[in-house]
């Protein structure tokens, strides 16, 4: 017969996983409220309008600031191959995103996307399409795409090409864990990604001030 002493300790391995368990998941609710109440803080100094519904898939705060229409977004994505997870808290198979958007004041028709190359582009995506400019280091670092090749030709000055290779270096700086910010410029607006959910307050300002300064350089010409 199994003494007391055995029982408990045999209770005490089994509780073991669920006490690990309701830790992480309090600390992901720690970590969530912190988020929520730092872009609740945000939109107020902001002045913009904050989505207390958003259930982490969806524009959390949107506003104008200096004139630009704004939105900070986070997305919910399953992962195809079982993902890593995220330090927000998301399951193997789940990852979250935020998205920082700014509108162009005077959008374009000229199809545009930009978005930076990624290991594995001349594997996988070597049969897209890839406008080059003949800047050796734009092309390098940037895929183009777009219905009017001319026009985008045409829109891609020298200025414009080395203000888009500053922005992507100075988001490349702006990190959470493993993840940095990636921007993604199109005829219609600039977002900025990063692969995770970040606290960072001074960050997602920031990010969205840079952005508009970028709009500006890009608009100037």
């Amino acid at each position: 017969m199994a003494s007391s002493g055995d029982a408990f300790c045999c209770l005490l391995f089994l509780a073991i996983p669920f006490l690990l368990g309701l830790r992480s998941l309090l600390g992901l609710r720690r970590h969530r409220l912190q988020i929520n109440a730092g872009y609740e803080q945000m939109a107020d100094q902001l002045g913009f309008s904050y989505n207390p519904d958003h259930n982490w898939n969806g524009n959390v705060i949107t506003g104008t600031l200096d004139g630009y229409q704004c939105s900070v977004s986070f997305e919910r994505k399953r992962s195809r191959d079982g993902g890593r997870g995220t330090s927000s808290g998301a399951s193997k198979n789940v990852y979250y995103s935020t998205k920082w958007t700014v509108r162009l004041r005077d959008p374009m028709t000229l199809g545009l996307e930009i978005i930076p190359h990624a290991w594995g582009d001349g594997i996988f995506r070597r049969r897209e399409q890839d406008i080059e400019t003949g800047n050796d280091q734009f092309d390098k670092a940037f895929r183009v795409k777009g219905a009017d090749e001319a026009g985008i030709r045409e829109f891609l000055t020298l200025s414009r090409m080395q203000a888009m290779l500053l922005f992507k270096l100075s988001r490349e700086s702006q990190r959470v864990g493993a993840s940095w910010q990636i921007p993604i410029i199109t005829d219609q607006e600039v977002t900025v990604q990063l692969g995770d959910l970040t606290p960072d307050m001074q960050m997602s300002i920031e990010t969205l001030t840079e952005t508009i300064g970028f709009i500006r350089h890009i608009e100037a010409g």
